[in-house]
C-alpha cells in the first residue's frame, strides 16, 4: 500500500486496516470538556488498526506539525490558515484523526530504535550535530558520545531514531547539516570582517582622541608660559 492510501485510511474514524486484515470496533463514549459534549471513540480490535508500528513510523510523519504540513500541502494546495477560511476546520479535523492514530506508534519506535539513521543532538534538541548509522538505539547513543561528545562538554548527547536505512543514506541525511554549517561559517566570517572594521574604526578614534588631547595640552601649556612671561615684573625681564 502506498503512503497516501494508508494515510487516507487513517484519516477515517474507523480505518479498514491493511488488506487481509479485519478490524472491528467497540464504541467508548466520554465527555470532552474542551468541546463541552460527549465524544464517541472507536476502539479497534487490533493495535495500530492492523498496521505495524514500523509501517506507521515509515510514513515519515513524526509530529503533529509534520502531519499538518503534509495534509496542508497535499489536500489544500499549501494554503495558509488565513486563506483556508472555513476549510481550516477540515484540516484540523483530518490532522487530529491522523495524528491520534500515529502518535503512540511513532513514540514507541523512537523509544525502541531500529537499525538505521539517528539524529545526534543536544538534550531538548537545542542543537543538532548531524546523523549517524547504528544497529540499535543503544549503539547510536554510545557512538554519538564517542564521535561528537567532545563538541558538547556541557552534558551527554542524545540520539533519536529518524528512519530505517543503510549507512549509505548518511550522505543525504547529513547534506542539510553540512549546508547549514557551511552557511554558518560564511556568516561568521562576514561578522568577523565587520567587527574587524569596527575595531579599526575604534582604534582610529582612540588614537585621534589621544593625539588631540596631547596637542591641546601642549598648546595650552605654551600659552600659559607665554602669559606668565608677559606678566613678569620689568626688572625681572631686564635681568633676563
Amino acid at each position: 500500500m502506498s503512503n497516501d492510501t494508508i494515510i487516507n485510511d487513517l484519516i477515517k474514524k474507523k480505518p479498514k486496516g491493511p488488506k487481509g486484515v479485519k478490524v472491528t470496533y467497540t464504541v467508548d463514549e466520554n465527555y470532552d470538556y474542551n468541546v463541552d459534549r460527549y465524544i464517541k471513540t472507536y476502539i479497534p480490535s487490533l493495535p495500530g488498526y492492523g498496521y505495524s508500528d514500523d509501517v506507521l513510523f515509515n510514513l515519515g510523519l513524526h509530529s503533529r506539525t509534520q502531519a499538518t504540513h503534509y495534509l496542508r500541502q497535499r489536500d489544500f494546495e499549501g494554503k495558509s490558515d488565513w486563506k483556508l477560511g472555513r476549510m481550516k476546520a477540515t484540516l484540523t479535523r483530518r490532522t487530529n484523526n491522523l495524528w491520534r492514530k500515529l502518535e503512540d506508534a511513532v513514540q514507541r519506535v523512537k523509544q525502541e530504535g531500529r537499525k538505521g539513521i539517528y539524529s545526534v543532538h543536544a538534550p531538548y534538541r537545542e542543537d543538532t550535530f548531524g546523523h549517524l548509522f547504528a544497529e540499535s538505539r543503544a549503539e547510536a547513543k554510545q557512538n554519538a558520545q564517542i564521535f561528537f561528545g567532545y563538541l558538547y562538554p556541557k552534558g551527554t548527547l542524545q540520539a533519536s531514531f529518524i528512519k530505517v536505512g543503510r549507512v549509505e543514506d548518511l550522505s543525504d541525511m547529513n547534506k542539510k547539516s553540512i549546508d547549514t554549517l557551511e552557511k554558518s561559517i560564511r556568516e561568521a566570517r562576514v561578522r568577523i570582517e565587520k567587527q574587524e572594521k569596527e575595531i579599526e574604526n575604534f582604534n582610529s578614534r582612540l588614537s585621534t582622541l589621544k593625539m588631540v588631547e596631547q596637542q591641546q595640552i601642549a598648546v595650552e601649556t605654551i600659552h600659559a608660559l607665554d602669559e606668565q612671561a608677559a606678566d613678569a615684573p620689568q626688572d625681572e625681564k631686564e635681568e633676563e
